[in-house]
């Protein structure tokens, strides 16, 4: 079996881009959360990480650590680089409607 430590930094991307993209896998959000987190733990963070890890921490209802992070994303996004700012900004309206949606289920 292949352990993460066997992995370098750009396999380590490529695993983060398939568990951000697995939406029938059992726990993607802890399993996305703990992989962004080695990576940044281990210094291989950069806004992809950060945007990717957003995206766990707003499945698990963790809003403000989702923003947090979005926005540092956005703060590494070198300046022209549309799609990518487009994405942040998707994920930055994802969590909006997350907070919003638990809003109002709390207000019923």
């Amino acid at each position: 079996m292949l352990e993460l430590d066997d992995l370098d930094t750009r396999a380590r991307h490529v695993c983060l881009a398939g568990l951000w993209s697995a939406y029938t896998l059992p726990e993607q959000a802890t399993r996305l959360l703990d992989l962004a987190n080695t990576m940044i733990g281990a210094g291989e963070a950069d806004g992809t990480v950060y945007f990717r890890r957003a995206k766990a921490y707003r499945m698990l209802g963790m809003f403000p650590a989702a923003l947090d992070d979005i926005d540092h994303a956005f703060s590494m996004l070198p300046p022209g680089d549309n799609e990518i700012h487009q994405d942040s900004l998707r994920e930055r309206q994802l969590i909006g409607v997350a907070v919003q949606s638990c809003q109002q289920d709390r207000n019923g």
